[in-house]
C-alpha cells in the first residue's frame, strides 16, 4: 500500500527531528555545578555561571570541605564523592547528567593517598608472610641441592630468617637471587634423576614432584611431568596428569573471577592461597608482591577535576598513577569491549585570579559563541625528529598542521624551531598548542579574547590564585583565554591530547570544548585539568571543518559515537 504523501512529509519531517535530538551537543539541563560553601567567591560565581548559561538551579551542589587549595585524599573519598553522589541521586539527576563544572573554591589538588590504620595493618602482614616464604624458597634451595646429589650451598647473610627486622626492599631483591639459585639446583636435581637406575628412579622423581608441588604448584610440577605409553604403570601417570591439569584450570577460572570482584581483604588473602596450590611458594611470593603494591600505591596526587571524572565509578579502582579514558579517541573502539575500564564523566573548572576575571571570561564567552571566533590558529614545534616521546609530540603538532592547512578553513601557522614564537610577529591569535618553557610564561602571540589553546610543560598549574604566578595556564587566564589545560603537577606527556585531534574536532563546531577535552583526554584519575566553559563551543556559526571531513578519517570519527550523535 502506498504511504500517503501528507504521512510521507510528515515522517520525513519526524526523522529530520530525531536525527537534530540525536546530534545535540552538551545542553545546559545536562551540567551539574560543584560550588564550596566554605570559600566566600565560590557561591557567587556559581550562581553567576548557571544564571548565564540557563541551567537550572536544582543542578547547583554544595561542598563543605577544605576551602584550601589541597585537600587530603582521605576526605575526596569520604566527603566529596559521597556528598556529589548524594545530591545526584536525592535530585533525581542519575543518567541525566553528563558534565561536571567545579568552580573557584573547590579544591584544586588532591594530595597523595595516605593509608589508614587497617589497610597499614594488611600491609605488615603480607610483609610478614612474604619473608616466611622467602625463608621457605630459601630452604628449598638446599633441598634441590640435596636430590642433586651435592653438597649444599651455603646461604646468604642476608637471608630474611636471620633478620630481626628485615627490610622489604632488600628481600624484594633476595627473591629474584632465589629464583635464579632454584632454578639452578632445580635443574641439576632433575639431571641427576635422569641418570638413576630404573629401580631407583621412580622414588626419587615422587620426592622430586613432592618438592616442586611445594615450590612450584601444580603447575610446575606439570611442566617436569612426562609420561610416554611405555611408563610404568603410564594410565595412572596419564589419570594423574589429567587430574592435576583439571584441577590447574579450576583454580585459574577462581583466580579470574576474583580478579573481577572488588578486592578486600578476604579476597587478596583467598588470592594468594589459591596461587600458592597453583604456582607454589612462588606464586605465592609474586601474589604477596601484588597485593602490597596494590595497597601502597606510589605517584597517586592528582588534579581535583581529573579524578573527580570517576566520581561515579567503582572507587576501588588503582590509585597508583592514572586510568586510560575509556571514552578516548585513539582507545575507544578496542575499550568498548571491556566494560571493566571505568567510563569517565566529562569535568571542567570556571576558576581564575579572582571574581571579575571569572565573570569576565563568562561574558567573554557567550559573546565570541554568537559571532563566532575569527583568527588564526598558531602551533609552535620545537624541530625535533627523532624516535623518542618528545619527537613524536613534536611530530603530531607537524600533523595537525598538515591536517588542518588541507582540512580546515583556517590560517595556521607552524613554527619548527626551538625558540619560542614571538608576539610581535604573531597577531590576531584565536587557538595555539606550544611548547616547552617551564613555568614561564611568555607572550608568544598577541591573543584573542575567547583564545582556546593549551602550552604543553610539566608544571603550569599548581596555582590559579596568585596574580603573579608565572604559569601558563593563569597567565593565558589573564589574557582572555576562555579555554585551556594544564598539569597541577609532573604528568609526563602522554597525559596531554594531541593537537592534531583536538584541534579538528573544535574548529568542526560539532562539540563544544567540554566535549573535545573529554574524547582527547588520554587519562584520568591523573594530574591535568581542564578550565573553561564545557558549553563554550567558538566555531558553532562558523564551521571550520567539515563533518564529513571528520567522519571520514578513522580515528576523528569516534568522536561522533562516543557523544552519542
Amino acid at each position: 500500500m502506498e504511504i500517503p504523501m501528507h504521512l510521507r512529509q510528515t515522517l520525513a519531517a519526524c526523522a529530520l527531528l530525531l536525527a537534530a535530538a540525536s546530534a545535540r551537543a552538551l545542553e545546559p539541563k545536562e551540567i551539574a555545578v560543584i560550588c564550596n560553601t566554605r570559600n566566600d567567591q565560590s557561591v557567587p560565581v556559581a550562581e553567576y555561571y548557571l544564571h548565564a548559561r540557563g541551567i537550572p538551579h536544582e543542578n547547583l551542589i554544595d561542598l563543605n570541605c577544605s576551602p584550601l587549595q589541597r585537600i587530603p585524599e582521605i576526605d575526596y573519598r569520604t566527603l566529596v564523592v559521597p556528598e556529589i553522589r548524594k545530591a545526584i541521586k536525592e535530585r533525581n539527576l542519575d543518567g541525566k547528567i553528563k558534565c561536571l563544572v567545579t568552580v573557584c573554591g573547590c579544591p584544586l589538588i588532591i594530595d597523595s593517598a595516605q593509608l589508614d590504620s587497617i589497610t597499614h595493618q594488611e600491609i605488615e602482614a603480607d610483609k610478614k608472610q612474604f619473608a616466611d616464604v622467602l625463608t621457605k624458597l630459601n630452604a628449598a634451595v638446599t633441598e634441590y641441592e640435596t636430590l642433586a646429589g651435592g653438597t649444599p650451598a651455603s646461604q646468604p647473610e642476608s637471608q630474611p630468617a636471620t633478620n630481626a627486622a628485615p627490610n622489604h626492599a632488600d628481600e624484594q631483591l633476595e627473591f629474584h637471587a632465589v629464583l635464579q639459585r632454584l632454578n639452578a639446583a632445580g635443574t641439576a636435581a632433575a639431571t641427576r634423576l635422569s641418570a638413576l637406575s630404573t629401580n631407583d628412579r621412580p622414588a626419587a622423581i615422587e620426592e622430586l614432584l613432592k618438592l616442586q608441588m611445594k615450590v612450584a604448584g601444580i603447575n610446575g610440577c606439570l611442566a617436569i611431568f612426562r609420561v610416554s605409553d611405555d611408563t610404568p604403570n603410564a594410565s595412572l601417570a596419564y589419570a594423574r596428569r589429567d587430574a592435576w591439569q583439571a584441577e590447574l584450570n579450576s583454580l585459574d577460572v577462581r583466580l579470574q573471577e576474583l580478579a573481577k570482584q572488588k578486592l578486600t581483604h578476604k579476597t587478596r588473602q583467598e588470592l594468594i592461597d589459591l596461587q600458592a596450590r597453583a604456582r607454589g611458594l612462588i606464586g605465592q611470593a609474586n601474589q604477596i608482591e601484588s597485593t602490597i603494591s596494590d595497597l601502597t600505591p606510589e605517584e597517586t596526587e592528582s588534579a581535583f577535576d581529573n579524578e573527580l571524572s570517576l566520581v561515579f565509578a567503582d572507587q576501588d579502582y588503582p590509585r597508583y598513577r592514572w586510568i586510560v579514558n575509556a571514552d578516548s579517541l585513539d582507545l575507544y573502539q578496542t575499550l568498548k569491549k571491556f566494560p571493566q575500564f571505568p567510563r569517565p564523566i566529562m569535568v571542567s573548572r570556571i576558576d581564575g585570579a579572582s571574581i571579575d576575571q571569572v565573570t569576565h571570561m563568562i561574558d567573554t564567552t557567550l559573546k565570541v559563541e554568537r559571532t563566532g571566533l575569527e583568527g588564526k590558529i598558531y602551533l609552535d614545534a620545537r624541530g625535533l625528529h627523532g624516535t623518542d616521546g618528545y619527537a613524536a609530540f613534536d611530530a603530531d603538532i607537524r600533523r595537525a598542521a598538515d591536517w588542518l592547512t588541507s582540512n580546515a578553513d583556517i590560517n595556521v601557522v607552524l613554527d619548527d624551531n626551538p625558540a619560542l614564537l614571538e608576539a610581535r610577529n604573531c597577531p590576531n591569535a584565536a587557538l595555539y598548542c606550544g611548547w616547552y618553557s617551564l613555568h614561564h610564561y611568555v607572550d608568544s602571540c598577541q591573543w584573542l579574547p575567547g583564545a582556546v589553546g593549551y602550552h604543553v610543560a610539566s608544571l603550569e598549574m599548581p596555582t590559579l590564585h596568585d596574580p603573579n604566578d608565572t604559569g601558563w595556564v593563569p597567565n593565558l587566564l589573564k589574557r582572555g583565554f576562555c579555554g585551556t589545560l594544564g598539569a597541577v603537577s609532573e604528568p609526563y606527556l602522554t597525559a596531554f591530547p594531541k593537537p592534531s585531534q583536538f584541534f579538528p574536532l573544535l574548529l568542526s563546531g560539532q562539540f563544544t570544548q567540554g566535549e573535545v577535552w573529554q574524547v582527547t583526554m588520554p587519562l584520568a584519575s591523573w594530574r591535568i585539568a581542564y578550565v573553561g566553559d564545557p558549553l563554550y563551543n567558538p566555531y558553532k556559526v562558523h564551521p571550520r571543518v567539515k563533518v564529513e571531513t571528520l567522519k571520514a578519517d578513522t580515528v576523528l570519527r569516534n568522536a561522533f559515537e562516543i557523544l552519542g550523535r
